[in-house]
């Protein structure tokens, strides 16, 4: 099973955000990518995945994405909270 959701508004300037949430080896993982255009229309897109065993822990990791949707850059890993 897997929800979502998103939002966008258009034009320059613009971001769109899209949330998803789903099941994955009995681990519950949250999905957010954050695409965003500047005023000269170049786009960025950040990816923000969390996972949470349902024991408390929960691992965190950031990307960007390039033009083919392919992660390119890390901005965190594995960041673990209880």
């Amino acid at each position: 099973m897997m929800f979502s959701s998103s939002s966008f508004s258009g034009g320059p300037g613009s971001q769109s955000v899209s949330t998803q949430s789903y099941i994955e080896n009995g681990k519950r993982v949250t999905k957010t990518t954050k695409t965003t255009v500047d005023a000269q229309g170049r786009k960025k897109t950040e990816v923000e995945e969390t996972t949470d065993d349902g024991r408390g822990n929960r691992t965190q990791n950031t990307y960007m994405l390039n033009g083919n949707g392919q992660p390119t850059q890390a901005i965190s890993s594995g960041g673990q909270t209880k």
